[in-house]
């Protein structure tokens, strides 16, 4: 017998392989201890995130109502498609990922190697799912059904879609949503990857009332993620639904507002009569152009119009690229020219020249200048007058109903770049009104320090003072502007801040925030209130009497006031400015308009207020034909074609 065989051999290897046993057996059940006592919780929360899953309900964006309860902006149910290239069942298997990937861009009809590159992207980037598709047709949901056990990682969620029922009509006000960026998702938490945030108009400056609160639910899933049931152990919490936003905005009006604009003919050509007013479906788009409607008492917005339009429902539902094409067009239709795009007033601007000289002492009533003989001498230049002709001797409220530059050249020269920039400052006319819009744009009004800053020590120029007094040169105002500070005259100087809300309310109709309990009036615009009456006359007749170049923007024999305004324009035609006001004993609406390279105020831009003025007034849309009535001045008739 060998040795190694003996029976004492045998039973110390016995006693060596059982203490083997022993430690390995000592070491599991160590093992077994730690993972059971020590690390138990954390492997059953692993456990239940595999087996539970938190999906996100998404919260219903608030409505935008008009103040007579038309729905502006809603929501509608649809669904949204996710993909998480970082689900388990890719993991290791990146061949899973790509026939997932191929799939899907077979059923949303997209190429599959951009759809893989984007996915790729997310994967390297975001360790939250990939947004692939919004608002999916009953076609596509019926193929990703059939096709749910192939297609790991992927969900269907329902969400609320926004939309915009009447197309382009307040485009400019309501704004646009757009997919939210990495650098904004950094910085707001509550937000998630493919959520849509307001970019623009109210959507933009309320976006925290409108938005509302995802809620959370629980949902138990099997081995490729599906959903097998809720989890009733976790408790949802549901989704708040955003408040809704209720206008000052009247849409009837916005709407003839907006027509009005698309119907001003281009290039400088006028309407042979004021009873000739084309149907306002028969031009099908205007030159760029702007108007705004406010009440002076209150400084409510009743309308808010700017041209080219777009329509917000392709921001919404992805932008093909004709959209794109269509939102970077050169007229640049995703400017709001109401409040962001600032012209030369033009004549409307003589309304501060003239209320300057009438504070400053510089000028009364009654007093005349030397007459206008179609130009003033001034230096080595001649500073022509709009009619060629002239206008003779004029006292202030013929220098305004005849618009006369010569009249207001010598008031300028009189008033000084330093007194008329002081005045300006002090009524606060270049100011920006603090509408709620966002990115609203101040004007200018210079001065001697704004022209030695731009120019250099001695920069004014010689006519510096005659340009400034009829608004041209380097005077810019929004229309949003020159609608405040006609109606802030209106209204016997009270100022009130432009505003679009009305009153906030629950989904449930609770009002949360009632503007109309609130005070929007400003430190008024502290000048005499006699000068203001005597403006006011002088605009009544730029409109009422057959010498005012305003003419065409009568409505019946209800009594108007206005003021027109021609700029000029260094990079093409002139501007058409007009602003009026109604009724002149109890101003209730101020209407401005903007027409770019359009020709004449009186002639352009007054039949679009017209318009506007008559619906307000009336009640009723405006006839497509003209609304040529008898006043108490005479049959509608204007003199000249001028500002």
């Amino acid at each position: 017998m060998s040795p190694e065989l003996t029976p004492e051999t045998r039973a110390d290897r016995a006693r060596e392989l059982w203490l083997l046993v022993a430690v390995v057996f000592f070491g599991l059940l160590l093992r077994l201890g730690y993972l059971q006592l020590v690390r138990g919780g954390v492997f059953e929360h692993l456990s239940e995130e595999n087996r539970i899953r938190s999906d996100v309900l998404r919260a219903e964006r608030g409505r935008i109502l008009d103040r007579n309860g038309v729905i502006l902006a809603d929501n509608y149910p649809t669904y949204r498609l996710t993909l998480d290239p970082r689900d388990r069942a890719f993991r290791g298997h990146p061949e899973a990922l790509a026939r997932v990937v191929e799939a899907l861009a077979e059923v949303l009809e997209r190429d599959p190697a951009e759809l893989a590159a984007e996915v790729d992207q997310a994967r390297r980037r975001w360790g939250a799912p990939l947004l692939l598709s919004r608002n999916l047709s009953f076609a596509q949901l019926s193929q990703l059904e059939e096709r749910q056990d192939r297609l790991a990682g992927v969900d269907v969620q329902p969400e609320s879609m926004r939309r915009y029922p009447r197309g382009t009509l307040a485009c400019h006000v309501l704004g646009h949503l757009g997919e939210i960026s990495e650098e904004e998702l950094k910085q707001n938490t509550d937000y998630r990857m493919g959520d849509l945030v307001g970019r623009a108009g109210l959507e933009r400056q309320y976006e925290k009332v409108l938005r509302g609160r995802d809620g959370v639910d629980y949902v138990s899933v099997d081995a490729l993620g599906r959903r097998t049931d809720r989890f009733p152990e976790l408790p949802a919490r549901p989704a708040e639904a955003g408040a809704d936003l209720v206008l000052t905005l009247d849409a009837q009006l916005q709407e003839v507002a907006e027509r009005a604009l698309d119907a001003i003919p281009r290039h400088g050509h006028s309407y042979p009569r004021p009873d000739q007013f084309p149907p306002p479906d028969s031009i099908l788009h205007g030159p760029p152009s702007a108007l705004v409607a406010l009440d002076p008492r209150t400084g409510e917005v009743l309308a808010l119009a700017s041209r080219p339009p777009f329509d917000p429902n392709v921001f919404v539902r992805g932008l093909s690229k004709e959209d794109w094409r269509q939102v970077n067009a050169s007229t640049h239709p995703l400017l709001n020219r109401a409040v962001q795009a600032s012209y030369p007033p033009g004549s409307v601007f003589k309304i501060l020249t003239a209320l300057a000289g009438l504070e400053e002492g510089v000028i009364t009533p009654e007093r005349r200048f030397s007459g206008c003989g179609g130009g003033y001498f001034y230096g080595n230049r001649v500073f022509r007058c709009w009619r060629k002709a002239g206008h003779g001797a004029l006292n202030l409220t013929d220098a305004l109903t005849r618009s006369c530059d010569v009249y207001f050249y010598q008031l300028g020269i009189a008033l000084g770049v330093a007194r008329m920039g002081r005045f300006g400052e002090k009524i606060r006319i270049a100011e920006r009104t603090g509408i709620d819009l966002p990115q609203e744009r101040a004007g200018l009004m210079p001065t001697p320090e704004w022209y030695h800053e731009r120019y250099g020590k001695g920069g004014i120029g010689g006519g510096a003072a005659l340009n400034i007094s009829i608004g041209q040169g380097e005077v810019l105002l929004t229309p949003l502007q020159v609608a405040h500070f006609i109606g802030t005259v209106a209204a016997g100087g009270k100022v009130m801040r432009p505003h679009l809300l009305r009153r906030i309310e629950s989904s449930d109709g609770q009002v949360q925030r009632d503007a109309l309990a609130e005070s929007w009036e400003e430190q008024p615009l502290g000048v005499s209130p006699a000068n203001l009456r005597i403006l006011v006359a002088a605009m009544e007749r730029v409109v009422m009497d057959n010498s005012g170049t305003g003419g065409r923007a009568r409505v019946g024999e209800f009594r108007i006031g206005g003021k027109t305004g021609t700029a000029q324009n260094p990079h093409g035609d002139d501007h058409a400015v007009f602003a009026a006001f109604a009724t002149v004993d109890q101003p209730r609406i101020v209407v401005a308009v903007v027409a770019e390279e359009s020709g004449h105020g009186g002639s352009v831009a007054a039949p679009v207020a017209q318009r506007v003025l008559y619906a307000f007034l009336t009640g009723e849309a405006p006839p497509v034909r003209g609304t040529s009535r008898r006043t108490p001045a005479g049959p509608l008739v204007v003199e000249w074609e001028g500002d």
